[in-house]
């Protein structure tokens, strides 16, 4: 079977539709069928398939925890590439839908040995498995009540979440602006020290720059973007640790006042404190606290704290979802002299740019490498972000997503090696340059 025939069943329908049977008769035509990530997702997907009459001897799980996991509902587990499969005979799965550069590392690693049947498994699930119907219409019940799919993926969220809950002002406009993630930053203060952070955060401590945005400042960049954009189909709030910042309960009430997204998600390590008043703001139909579980790397009284805030969220009826992320190293953000046809290149295969833009300090910054850059002061690219007091500001969002390339490209091109384990405490010299204003050039 043709994998690329099993990639068009599945965008023939992924925005409005289902697939049908004719659809898993294509799966079975696999001798083995590999769900690559024993997580929250990769454990629906297998379900759904056993539901759906594929016997467990014909699926096997491959994932970096296989000796702690063994087995999951009633699958193997195995450790990836630890056995000989007929690479031709084999279906993947691609299951672990969050973070951007461990999703283009995975995908990489696979093609690299010898894998070419890929299909990902968010795709998968939005087409086969989302209760999400066009007669029905978008609800957000939908997605609260699915706790293993990853909101920063979903195109089916993206669709449904503009064609029902954008921006009535704007629904005749010629051209729509909508996106499928947008980050709320909210703090650079952090209760770990993460060696591999994403966002950096050793470094703005190190740097003296562990605060918190004021809280007028978040309000205006939320109340500009939401005036001129049609809709956002997630709305991520994130830091640092946005339960740490003073005034939690009364950003996550403005944002909540705003109709054109679809749902909301607070990412936290739970190793913080929740207060009651956050707890309050929290019980809506329209958000979920995102757990990211780091205990393995953590202290057995870190390990109790994420266990109570969990159990808080949890005891007062709040959505949640507790998993592991899968991490990849940083970019180390040195720059790199790199041509720019190769640059151009980088931006227009990178997933971040969809789901990794982020407002900030009166800024919308187009991914998650533009931010570190500039707030870290390694440099500044005045046209790799846009101000929000702009009085073109849809205008200059749509230019700033045309661009060819981002200047910050040049200083992303180092990092995406797979890490083992998520969440170790230590620092990185690697960002030594860092803690220095002076921008250092080096060759690939």
């Amino acid at each position: 079977m043709n994998v690329q025939s099993i990639n068009q069943a599945l965008e023939s329908v992924r925005y409005t539709d289902t697939v049908d049977s004719s659809f898993f008769q294509m799966l079975r035509s696999f001798k083995q069928i590999v769900l690559r990530g024993a997580g929250g997702f990769g454990k629906e997907i297998g379900q759904a398939l056993i539901e759906r009459g594929f016997a467990t001897d014909n699926l096997l799980y491959w994932d970096v925890r296989a000796d702690d996991l063994k087995s999951l509902n009633g699958i193997r587990v195995s450790y990836p590439f630890s056995e000989e499969l007929q690479c031709d005979d084999v279906l993947i799965i691609h299951c672990i839908p969050n973070g951007s550069l461990s999703g283009t590392t995975i995908m990489r690693e696979l093609h690299d040995k010898g894998y070419t049947n890929v299909i990902d498994g968010m795709a998968l699930f939005e087409s086969a498995f989302c209760d999400m119907r066009a007669e029905v219409g978008f609800d957000p019940k939908n997605c609260l009540n699915t706790t293993a799919c990853n909101w920063t993926n979903c195109e089916r969220l993206l669709a449904f979440s503009e064609r029902d809950r954008g921006n009535p002002e704007l629904q005749q406009s010629s051209q729509k602006l909508s996106f499928q993630v947008m980050d709320v930053f909210l703090s650079f203060k952090c209760t770990l020290g993460c060696k591999d952070c994403g966002a950096y955060m050793n470094v703005y401590a190190d740097k003296g720059l562990d605060t918190h945005v004021p809280y007028q400042q978040i309000k205006h960049d939320i109340d500009a973007f939401f005036d001129v954009i049609d809709t956002v189909a997630f709305v991520s709030v994130i830091g640092g640790e946005p339960f740490l910042h003073p005034d939690f309960p009364q950003i996550i009430a403005d944002i909540l006042e705003k109709t054109n997204f679809g749902v909301l998600g607070i990412t936290t390590s739970g190793i913080c404190k929740i207060s009651d008043e956050a707890i309050q703001v929290l019980k809506n139909n329209r958000t979920r606290v995102i757990f990211s579980d780091y205990t393995r790397s953590l202290t057995s009284k870190q390990k109790q704290l994420f266990q109570q805030n969990v159990e808080k969220i949890k005891t007062n009826g709040i959505h949640y979802t507790t998993g592991e992320p899968v991490w990849a190293t940083t970019p180390s953000l040195m720059e790199k002299t790199i041509p720019t046809e190769q640059l151009a290149s980088m931006k227009e295969s990178c997933n971040s740019t969809k789901t990794c833009q982020a407002l900030l300090n009166g800024r919308l910054y187009p991914c998650s490498t533009s931010l570190a850059v500039h707030e870290l002061h390694a440099d500044d690219y005045p046209s790799d972000y846009i101000s929000l007091d702009s009085p073109n500001l849809r205008h200059e969002i749509t230019a700033l997503h045309n661009r060819l390339y981002y200047e910050s490209c040049a200083r992303c091109s180092d990092g995406g090696a797979p890490i083992a384990k998520s969440g170790v405490q230590a620092k990185d010299d690697r960002f030594a340059h860092l803690l220095d204003n002076i921008a250092i050039v080096s060759t690939p």
